[in-house]
């Protein structure tokens, strides 16, 4: 019996690239009680987003890395003070990125 939490873990499989748990898990998951069914769902897609979080910070951290940047300048130590046109976008950068960071809590700098 397909549930469209299951559906929903199927695709997050896919997407991580894990196309024959997809194409297992109903098989697998047939057996079980509807809570246990549940249970093993919400884990399962816990996990999944998580490992697709890392491996985004990874890329992230990856792509800096081959850029060789001679210095990391992040929001939290960027100077908006240095001079007028940095003071002038500060207020509408910030609101930008707080916007965009919304999903993700740990970036969230106001």
């Amino acid at each position: 019996m397909t549930t469209p939490n299951i559906e929903k873990t199927k695709a997050l499989l896919h997407e991580i690239r894990l196309k024959h748990w997809a194409d297992n898990l109903d098989k697998e998951l047939d057996p079980l009680k509807p809570q246990e069914r549940a249970l093993v769902t919400d884990l399962l897609n816990k996990w999944i987003k998580n490992e697709k979080s890392k491996r985004y910070e990874t890329l992230i951290q990856n792509r800096i890395r081959s850029a060789k940047f001679k210095r990391i300048e992040t929001i939290d130590s960027y100077d908006f003070k240095h001079n007028k046109a940095a003071q002038a976008i500060e207020k509408s950068y910030l609101e930008l990125f707080n916007s965009i960071s919304l999903d993700n809590p740990s970036l969230r700098y106001l």
